[in-house]
């Protein structure tokens, strides 16, 4: 969908008894279950939901939609997010199917380049852990620390620092393994020996908040440390990612990534899906 008009509603329960903070744990999955509804006619995606910091018992909307919407019918275009606390508790309905009633509505912005929101480290590990259907034991938070990871990966990498991460690593998260007997086949298939993995790389301000910023898949074997990288910009490609660094003021967070183990580590299938909904899950960019 195209992205032309932002926009962040502030909404309470239609019925005053009823508390909007105990749907919060679901709040993810009403916005994933939103997003991956299709419509053809004027199609929206939601950015956020969060409970509201300003005003009591009320929740904020924070959602793109391809065309404007009509004043005091923004509500009434996320209908789908009152039917999903509908189906969690049909007590919450007044009236035919009133849920929810607007308090504020306001047009964000109406350019693409709007930034959105960015998941702290924090954010990205629980709700990988706790929301996302991932088993918590596959969620790993790697140091990267004391390794230089800066250099390009590409062809054959035999620089020290870089094997010696990924003979650490692969020590770490695969129950002592030893990379020297992680064996690649060739040719090449899905199934190929090396263990896949997907990844979240992060970024640091100046007052040491972490975000996640890059979603990306590769893998270990013998001859193979992985193509984990902290590249700088050559002004010709990652623009969007670029300019989120700059608009934000970070830098890259060289000490630690989030590896997100597979269920079958020969699978570079299943290491690609998770790389594609880390990045649809906490807005990352490739």
């Amino acid at each position: 969908m195209k992205k032309n008009v932002c926009y962040e509603i502030i909404a309470r329960p239609a019925k005053s008894d009823v508390e909007i903070k105990k749907f919060e744990p679901y709040f993810y999955e009403l916005k994933e279950k939103f997003n991956n509804h299709k419509v053809k006619n004027n199609p929206k995606e939601i950015i956020d939901i969060r409970l509201s910091k300003d005003q009591d018992n009320a929740i904020v909307i924070k959602f793109w939609s391809e065309k404007m919407l009509h004043f005091g019918h923004e509500l009434q275009s996320l209908r789908r997010i009152s039917e999903g606390l509908a189906e969690l508790d049909a007590s919450i309905v007044t009236g035919k199917s009133h849920v929810l009633v607007t308090v504020n509505c306001v047009e964000v912005s109406n350019s693409v380049n709007m930034e959105e929101k960015l998941y702290t480290i924090e954010e990205i590990e629980k709700m990988l852990k706790s929301e996302c259907g991932i088993k918590s034991e596959n969620v790993k938070i790697v140091l990267t620390k004391g390794y230089d990871l800066t250099t390009n990966p590409s062809g054959r990498n035999s620089k020290k620092d870089r094997s010696h991460w990924a003979d650490n690593v692969v020590e770490q998260i695969y129950l002592n393994t030893d990379r020297s007997n992680i064996v690649k086949k060739y040719p090449r298939k899905r199934s190929s020996g090396e263990y896949n993995f997907s990844y979240i790389k992060f970024g640091i301000n100046d007052k040491g908040v972490i975000y996640g910023l890059v979603s990306g898949k590769s893998s270990f074997h013998c001859m193979y440390p992985s193509d984990v990288w902290f590249y700088e910009f050559d002004g010709k490609s990652k623009k969007k990612l670029e300019q989120c660094m700059i608009q934000n003021n970070l830098k890259w967070y060289e000490e630690k990534i989030l590896i997100l183990k597979n269920e079958n580590v020969l699978d570079s299938k299943e290491a690609y899906d998770n790389e594609r909904k880390m990045k649809n899950w906490f807005g990352l960019y490739d």
